[in-house]
């Protein structure tokens, strides 16, 4: 009897820790354009500056200049958290707001001042290998692998018009999801560090923009007496 117990115990906890994924939970926040009128109808230029430590385990983590982003050495996950971002930037603006290239004129230019604290770029995953060894040792290697999906950047946002900077504002991110990958999960846990960076982008940017938007329909008021 206690043998079989003990069967059933052993049993149950490899069901618990085998390869079933669990995925880190991001709860996206809504977009919405309630507050945002002072952009409507309006041409926004977009500027992202960004920087990072130099990639590679013998770089000694020496920080990059702020500087555009084809001009930064990127590590591979960042390249790949990066790639998106200006279609991150246009998702927060009104439908009738219009992005336009950096040489191109513009009622406005939103200029982006992104730092990543890690090599591997704003959010990345971070594979727990300590964890996920210690997973399969109890279960004969069935265990699924641990990783963090982490976002830790710092984002500053400036509004300019006429050359003069209407609105600006920083802000700190700092996020720790836990994440397991079975052996049959399709999804890379990369996947999660871009949804990881979409969110904090949503919420910084949504933000500003809405903080923003006083000062822009002050400078319209102004401009139309």
């Amino acid at each position: 009897m206690k043998k079989t117990i003990a069967t059933i115990a052993a049993l149950g906890l490899a069901a618990v820790l085998t390869g079933c994924s669990s995925h880190a939970q991001i709860d996206m926040p809504v977009t919405t354009y309630t507050g945002l009128d002072g952009f409507s109808g309006k041409t926004v230029n977009y500027e992202l500056l960004y920087s990072q430590p130099k990639p590679g385990y013998f770089k000694n983590g020496e920080k990059q200049p702020m500087q555009p982003l084809e001009k930064v050495e990127l590590s591979v996950a960042s390249a790949r958290a990066m790639q998106k971002m200006t279609r991150l930037v246009e998702s927060q603006l009104p439908s009738d707001a219009k992005m336009v290239q950096s040489d191109a004129a513009s009622d406005m230019t939103l200029v982006v001042e992104m730092e990543a604290r890690d090599r591997r770029g704003p959010a990345y995953s971070d594979y727990q290998a300590a964890k996920s060894f210690g997973a399969n040792m109890l279960t004969m290697g069935m265990a699924a692998s641990r990783y963090e999906i982490i976002a830790d950047f710092d984002v500053n946002y400036k509004l300019i018009h006429g050359g003069r900077t209407l609105y600006e504002k920083p802000y700190k991110v700092a996020e720790v999801l836990p994440h397991k990958k079975g052996d049959f999960d399709k999804h890379a846990p990369s996947e999660f560090a871009s949804q990881l960076l979409e969110k904090h982008m949503a919420i910084t940017l949504g933000d500003f923009l809405k903080k923003a938007n006083s000062s822009v329909k002050s400078t319209q008021m102004t401009a139309g007496k």
